[in-house]
């Protein structure tokens, strides 16, 4: 089975999402996997990928038993990806990205579209910086390049996103147990929240080489539970784009969005159970929940 995003193989299994469900499977019906119950539908419309989304859901949004009223649980786990979700990186990025060209004698590229390659890993980022006519040796020496350079600039423009420290502070004051997942390399990503002051905040923090496979593989889920000791209802993930969907729906716990991270245009086609705009808004959807409301 091959599971394919933007050409790229991604895993290696056929029980998973793939990023844009591209299977083969010698003739046999892909498999399917839960979504949240009813219609989630919203259009995102982006002026610019540098300026705040705006959603407009449909009134159909949350019908019998979707959306926020699915969640009517404790939650003891939050498993977070990190860039575009606690963390703004998009700057740092696209500076490494387009000196990495430059090293490699090739031009500038906007931004706006390295941003867009955000979310998959270091290596399926490069590949998509470098073009289609990059060749594999080219690709593993840019590659090389980049984390280098990225490592040592990573806290030049990075900030956490208004409202997530003091958010993590109430999470942890709720007797919650924090996780990070995210598919970039998991020593820079440490160092990044060490830099900015939340490392401790995290009982693990698992990046995109902790394990032999990436998100949307539930893999780092799985190993999250099983090391906090929660069962899977219990736990809840929180992303900003379909690859933090699709992983939670592979683990089978639920999901919640942000809409100010790098690609919340794609829950257009994967919807989370519910969006927040600020995290804030996450902390006081738990806080009633644990007082017996639901999120």
């Amino acid at each position: 089975m091959e599971l394919r995003a933007d050409g790229f193989n991604l895993l290696n299994s056929q029980n998973y999402y793939s990023f844009n469900t591209v299977y083969g499977n010698g003739g046999n019906p892909a498999p399917t996997f839960p979504r949240p119950l009813g219609a989630l539908q919203m259009s995102i419309r982006r002026a610019s990928l540098r300026s705040e989304p705006s959603f407009c859901f449909d009134r159909g949004m949350i019908a019998s038993g979707a959306g926020e009223d699915s969640i009517g649980r404790s939650v003891d786990l939050l498993v977070f990806d990190l860039d575009g979700t606690l963390i703004d990186s998009k700057l740092d990025l696209a500076n490494a990205v387009n000196t990495t060209r430059a090293q490699m004698g090739l031009e500038a590229l906007e931004n706006e579209l390295i941003y867009s390659y955000v979310g998959n890993g270091a290596p399926v980022l490069i590949r998509r910086a470098l073009g289609p006519a990059a060749s594999e040796t080219e690709v593993q020496k840019a590659l090389q390049f980049f984390i280098a350079y990225y490592h040592e600039h990573r806290l030049e423009h990075t900030r956490l996103y208004d409202g997530v420290r003091e958010s993590l502070d109430r999470f942890l004051g709720q007797g919650m147990r924090l996780a990070v997942l995210t598919n970039k390399p998991v020593r820079i990503s440490t160092a990044i929240l060490e830099g900015l002051g939340v490392g401790s905040h995290f009982f693990r923090i698992y990046g995109g080489n902790s394990f032999d496979q990436k998100k949307p593989h539930p893999i780092g889920i799985e190993r999250l539970l099983e090391e906090a000791a929660i069962e899977r209802s219990r736990a809840l993930m929180v992303g900003d784009s379909a690859v933090d969907v699709r992983t939670a729906r592979n683990a089978g716990i639920p999901v919640c969005g942000v809409t100010y991270g790098f690609q919340p245009e794609s829950f257009e086609t994967d919807p989370p159970d519910f969006v927040v705009d600020r995290m804030e808004q996450l902390v006081s959807r738990l806080e009633r929940n644990s007082n017996g409301g639901a999120v």
